[in-house]
């Protein structure tokens, strides 16, 4: 059985095909609204994207880690870093700057548009992020687990992982509860009690 929710560090990337890179390098210089271009080309990269992604992420949002089968939805693709105009369409086709997520944390009241690079280099590996970046960081870097009565809910350990649980809502109160749900089935383990005694921190297990 599929978990219901799980955060991911994403090790590998999609890899587009010889013919793919053509098509896209005949694009040239990117301006933004090349993504909705309508032709076999591109739709076929769409979906060659979407369902690479979605072998790599196992059918979980990358935002709030909750399954497609559970949110009853398809996983849309989400570009990290905004390809629009105004921001980052270079990056439009940048493996590393692309993922699935759903609907909820793609829209306009939790990521959508915003700018999520606090310093640009034209080398994607070198920008900053000012959230935890799928690709380059690890949850637990940034962000803690802490056991509050019958949920669990996040601490953030960095300003980006503060970032991070406020743009997508992750310390609602379903999935607190979901989380809580997930101790009794050996999805944590208790690694110690913080300075105030009030919370107990716990460890994620990550299935392999």
């Amino acid at each position: 059985m599929k978990e219901i929710i799980k955060y991911q560090t994403l090790k590998k990337t999609i890899k587009f095909t010889t013919k793919q890179l053509k098509y896209i390098n005949s694009l040239g210089s990117l301006k933004g609204n090349e993504w909705e271009i309508s032709t076999n080309e591109m739709n076929e990269i769409k979906a060659f994207i979407k369902s690479q992604l979605d072998k790599l992420q196992d059918g979980y949002c990358i935002y709030c880690g909750r399954h497609k089968e559970f949110l009853g939805e398809h996983l849309e693709r989400d570009h990290i870093a905004p390809k629009n105009s105004r921001k980052y369409p270079n990056f439009m086709f940048e493996p590393l700057n692309l993922v699935l997520a759903c609907h909820g944390c793609n829209g306009s009241s939790k990521k959508g548009q915003n700018n999520t690079i606090t310093v640009y280099n034209i080398n994607y590996s070198k920008c900053s992020f000012n959230i935890v970046h799928p690709y380059f960081d690890d949850f637990l870097d940034h962000i803690i687990y802490a056991k509050e009565e019958n949920s669990i809910i996040l601490k953030h350990k960095t300003d980006k992982g503060e970032r991070t649980i406020d743009m997508f809502d992750l310390n609602n109160t379903m999935l607190a509860y979901i989380r809580g749900k997930d101790i009794n089935l050996g999805k944590y383990k208790l690694s110690k009690v913080d300075e105030n005694k009030v919370d107990a921190v716990i460890t994620r297990i990550y299935s392999t």
